[in-house]
């Protein structure tokens, strides 16, 4: 699991504002298309999020090995 965001986003083909747009980068949400022209627009290209900027995995991963540790201790 990752971040998601809700974006307004303008086509980079014909300039239309295309309203609350979801990202979510970890779950395979990378591209939109333009309501307005289908350009299908890279949505990591557009903000400059990685999938890897947008990866909360390390930090669930840490706290799993944080209470893996506390159990063990206490056994």
């Amino acid at each position: 699991m990752g971040t998601r965001d809700i974006l307004d986003v303008y086509c980079p083909g014909c300039g239309f504002l295309n309203e609350s747009v979801y990202y979510a980068p970890t779950c395979d949400f990378l591209t939109c298309v333009c309501e307005s022209c289908g350009t299908e627009i890279d949505l990591e290209a557009y903000t400059g999020i990685l999938v890897e900027d947008a990866s909360n995995s390390q930090r669930i991963n840490a706290l799993a090995d944080a209470i893996e540790a506390y159990y063990d201790r206490r056994k």
